[in-house]
């Protein structure tokens, strides 16, 4: 497990007094060095087979803000399962997001053809 990820899930326990979720992502802050757009991103790989095995469920996207806080979204798995077809889905069977982390593209799908918004889900 990277760093990140256990920062990121300390982040969320303790935080908003969240148990470890069965579905969690983190991503560190992409610099526009690091990001294939050139802008900076939070980058997440989400497998299809666990989204659809079960849709009842949320899947936690956690993006590394600074050392200390993420930006914590909590996405319906429903919603995947809805707007499929919406996601950049050619990688190892995985949704691949790269959400945009400044200005009018924050929390913005840049990699799927649908541009999907995911501020709603931020708690």
């Amino acid at each position: 497990m990277t760093d990140t990820r256990n920062r990121g899930i300390k982040y969320l326990t303790q935080n908003l007094g969240q148990n470890k979720p069965k579905h969690i992502a983190v991503s560190k802050l992409f610099d526009e060095e690091e990001s294939w757009k050139g802008n900076t991103v939070w980058w997440f790989d989400l497998p299809i087979e666990k989204i659809n095995n079960n849709p009842n469920n949320d899947y936690y996207l956690l993006g590394e803000s600074d050392e200390e806080k993420f930006i914590v979204l909590k996405v319906p798995n429903q919603f995947f399962i809805d707007n499929l077809d919406c996601f950049d889905t050619q990688y190892k069977n995985c949704i691949r997001l790269h959400l945009g982390t400044q200005g009018e593209n924050r929390l913005v799908d840049k990699r799927g053809m649908g541009r999907i918004d995911f501020s709603k889900f931020e708690q």
